[in-house]
C-alpha cells in the first residue's frame, strides 16, 4: 500500500465524517437515507476517527480495516433505506448504496495490500534477527557489502 493511498483515504474519511456530523439532515435527504438520519452523526464520528488514524500513524493497516468494517455497517444502513417501501427517495438510496459499495471495494483492496506489506516487512525483520543482523534489512545489506569478495554471505 502506498502512503498516498492511506493519506487519500484519510482525507476522504475526514470529508465524509465532517459532512455526516455537521449536515446530517441535508446528507440524509440527498442520499436517500432519511429513515436513518439520526445515525449519521455517529457515522460522522466513526469516519473522523478513521481519518485521523490514517493521517497520524505509520501503520495504517488497522485504520484501513476499521474503514472496511464501517463500510459494512454503512451498506447495512443503505440496504435498509433501499428496501424500505416507505422511503420516497429509494433511487437516491440505490445510488448511495452503489457509491458505498465502490468505496468498500477500494478500502478492502487497500487493507489487503497494507496487511500483505506489513506481513512481508515483519518476515524480513524476523529473517534479519534470526541471521543476527541488527536493525533489519538495511543493516543486512550493509553487512553483505562489507564482506570480502568470494566469502560466503549470511
Amino acid at each position: 500500500m502506498t502512503i498516498s493511498a492511506a493519506r487519500n483515504l484519510g482525507i476522504l474519511s475526514l470529508a465524509l465524517g465532517a459532512g455526516a456530523l455537521l449536515m446530517p439532515r441535508t446528507l440524509s435527504r440527498v442520499s436517500g437515507l432519511g429513515p436513518h438520519r439520526r445515525l449519521l452523526p455517529l457515522v460522522g464520528l466513526r469516519e473522523l476517527s478513521a481519518g485521523i488514524g490514517l493521517l497520524s500513524t505509520r501503520n495504517s493497516t488497522p485504520w484501513l480495516w476499521s474503514r472496511v468494517v464501517g463500510d459494512g455497517m454503512d451498506l447495512a444502513v443503505c440496504a435498509s433505506s433501499l428496501l424500505s417501501p416507505g422511503n420516497p427517495r429509494r433511487l437516491s438510496a440505490a445510488i448511495t448504496t452503489s457509491i458505498v459499495a465502490a468505496i468498500t471495494a477500494i478500502d478492502l483492496r487497500e487493507s489487503l495490500r497494507s496487511a500483505s506489506a506489513s506481513a512481508a516487512a515483519d518476515a524480513d525483520a524476523e529473517s534479519a534477527a534470526v541471521a543476527g543482523v541488527p536493525n533489519g534489512t538495511g543493516a543486512q545489506h550493509e553487512a553483505s557489502a562489507k564482506q570480502p569478495v568470494g566469502s560466503p554471505s549470511l
